[in-house]
C-alpha cells in the first residue's frame, strides 16, 4: 500500500529534493506538496483518515505556521 504524505514547504528546491528522493525510494508514494498553510489545512480536512505522514516546515505563508498545522 502506498504511503500518503503531506509535505508543507515554501522553498521550491527543498520541495523538489524531498519529492525526488522519496519517489526514488518508493515510486508508489502519494505525495501532496503545499507552499502555504491554508491549502494544507484544507487538504488535511478533506483527507485526514488517508494521511500516513506529515512533513511540515515551521515558517510558511498562510494563517498558521507549521506548528499550527500540526
Amino acid at each position: 500500500m502506498a504511503l500518503h504524505i503531506v509535505h508543507l514547504e515554501d522553498d521550491g528546491p527543498l520541495r523538489d529534493i524531498l519529492r525526488v528522493s522519496l519517489t526514488h525510494i518508493s515510486p508508489d508514494v502519494r505525495m501532496h506538496q503545499f507552499v502555504d498553510s491554508d491549502s494544507t489545512v484544507l487538504h488535511i480536512k478533506e483527507n485526514l483518515q488517508a494521511i500516513d505522514l506529515f512533513i511540515l516546515d515551521i515558517r510558511v505563508p498562510g494563517k498558521l505556521d507549521g506548528l499550527g498545522v500540526a
